[in-house]
């Protein structure tokens, strides 16, 4: 029980042998984002760059931030700075 997964791990399954509540996850930013928005974070460098949600994934999300061949990006709760719904989500 090194990994803090595995610990978490046997905490839920503990806490069902028990017959509590599964623990409530908690929501991020992540959880507010969806498929179109345009989503401001800070890359390495300090820069902002902007780009489309396309699809969410295991760390974040997916961002193109456009460019001939769709440049991808991944938007984690740590380095984003803003995000604008899309025009009929608004």
């Amino acid at each position: 029980m090194n990994t803090p997964l595995e610990r978490l791990r046997f905490h839920v399954s503990g806490a069902i042998e028990r017959g509590e509540k599964e623990p409530i996850a908690e929501k991020t930013i992540l959880d507010a984002i969806r498929t179109g928005d345009r989503v401001t974070i800070v890359n390495r460098f300090g820069q902002e760059r902007t780009g489309r949600a396309t699809l969410r994934g295991p760390y974040g999300w997916v961002l193109n931030m456009g460019g001939r061949y769709g440049t991808p990006a991944v938007a984690t709760a740590e380095n984003i700075t803003k995000v604008k719904p899309r025009k009929d989500r608004a």
